[in-house]
């Protein structure tokens, strides 16, 4: 059923579509993400939220980068230069250079041994290590962006038949 959707709504052929849908279940498959999974998704642990994170520095950044995802634009400061060369790489093909203003800002600092990350000037996560870093920022930035959006896209594959639909967020269906 997911060959013969993905075909007609795609124009490819047939045995294309079969092979990219076999290949797209085989790799969920593979990677725990589907109930028929042997084995658990591999998972890092969510960043450490610290709720008595002092607030952000005030003076100043080092580096200000934005960045534009889903139609929301995200700034990240930077205390410290190289902190801006890590986690620029997850995002450099979304970088944004736009007259709109930021939606939020993080802001990325060092506090004593650990590093803090605050989500417009709350504090979001800290880690302790340089290489932790980058996933808590993406885990920080993608949480925030997907929390603005009106709709999340919702995928069943329990079929037949499979169902893809978009949802409104639960808070988005609340006001309506």
């Amino acid at each position: 059923m997911i060959a013969e959707t993905l075909a007609k709504e795609s124009g490819l052929d047939e045995a294309t579509a079969r092979a990219h849908a076999d290949a797209a279940l085989a790799d969920w498959l593979a990677k725990g993400l589907l109930t028929e999974s042997p084995t658990p998704p591999l998972a890092s642990p969510p960043p450490t939220v610290i709720r008595d994170l002092p607030p952000p520095p005030k003076d100043g950044a080092a580096e200000s980068r934005a960045y534009r995802m889903l139609g929301v634009v995200a700034r990240l400061r930077f205390a410290e230069t190289p902190h801006g060369r890590m986690v620029d790489p997850l995002f450099a093909h979304m970088a944004y250079d736009g007259p709109d203003a930021a939606d939020f800002v993080v802001d990325i600092a060092p506090v004593g041994d650990t590093i803090g990350l605050w989500l417009d000037g709350e504090a979001a996560a800290s880690c302790e290590r340089d290489n932790e870093m980058a996933p808590a920022a993406k885990a920080v930035v993608w949480t925030a962006v997907l929390l603005r959006q009106e709709f999340l896209i919702h995928i069943m594959l329990a079929g037949p038949p499979a169902v893809c639909c978009c949802r409104p967020r639960l808070e988005a269906a609340s006001r309506q």
